[in-house]
């Protein structure tokens, strides 16, 4: 083999290691906030059950039901779509439990 195809070829493999790298380092930061979202969410939990906890004992206490807040409602599943312009490949889906208001 030639020494300039060698050279070109050495080049291609540090190129290609170098990615990887860079693709791993991607994937523990990705991992790293993945992690933190879910603590994020249960650490919301006590609160969230506290505010219903509330509500439903405004509810029992007699007051009246013609409040939209407390009536049944369908719920609707959406999704959000985000494409980022810094990053084409990256897309970002969010789960939203709309309400829907009649």
């Amino acid at each position: 083999m030639a020494g300039g195809q060698e050279r070109i070829l050495r080049g291609r493999i540090r190129s290609v290691q170098a990615t990887k790298k860079i693709t791993r380092a991607m994937e523990l930061i990705a991992a790293s906030r993945i992690v933190k979202a879910q603590q994020r969410v249960l650490a919301a939990v006590p609160y969230s059950e506290q505010i219903t906890e509330v509500v439903r004992d405004l509810a029992a206490a007699g007051g009246s039901t013609d409040s939209p807040l407390l009536g049944n409602r369908e719920t609707i599943k959406e999704s959000l779509l985000r494409l980022d312009h810094s990053r084409p490949r990256f897309v970002r889906r969010l789960q939203l439990g709309c309400v829907a208001s009649n």
